[in-house]
């Protein structure tokens, strides 16, 4: 199962986009929201940059390579 997930959870503009195509056939008015203004990745690059994602998955004993 790991090898389908991303290492590093971060947003994606496309998966999202994903999303809302999806979601835009039961309600329209989701359509005119713009996914570039929902998506708020600083967090995940904050914990990036600490590397405390690295870390989390160390402590587990997964190797991000």
């Amino acid at each position: 199962m790991l090898d389908g997930v991303d290492r590093k959870p971060c947003p994606s503009l496309d998966g999202l986009r994903n999303v809302q195509r999806m979601l835009r056939t039961r309600n329209p008015k989701i359509g005119k929201i713009k996914t570039e203004e929902v998506i708020d990745a600083r967090i995940m690059r904050k914990l990036d940059e600490f590397g405390f994602i690295d870390r989390v998955y160390a402590l587990q004993g997964v190797s991000l390579k």
